[in-house]
């Protein structure tokens, strides 16, 4: 799991840099004149977020390839664990209230 983790900070990472170097771009466009304060914000705000979109549609596509491959390779995720135990308990529970019905 920690590639990730590291693949999700990457993501970030690319997303924080293109966001800032996409404020460098409107802010030297506004400064020579070739665009307009409120149109360079309106731009930068719609740019961040499709920006934002397509790292948490990649951050997605990350995780849903290794889970797959970690299925393939019969390595069992947290959330795995967590439902086995779960379903560990509501047995534990079912056999204690058949005990106590003496079944």
């Amino acid at each position: 799991m920690d590639i990730l983790n590291k693949m999700f900070l990457l993501g970030l990472g690319v997303q924080e840099t293109a966001e800032e170097k996409i404020k460098q771009t409107i802010d030297e466009m506004i400064k020579k004149g070739e665009m307009k304060a409120g149109e360079g914000k309106d731009l930068q705000g719609k740019i961040a977020e499709a920006l934002k979109k397509r790292t948490e549609e990649l951050n997605n596509l990350v995780k849903k390839c290794v889970d797959e491959t970690l299925k393939r390779m019969h390595i069992h995720t947290g959330n795995d664990i967590e439902t086995l135990k779960k379903e560990i308990e509501d047995l534990k529970k079912e056999v204690e209230e058949l005990k106590k019905h003496g079944l």
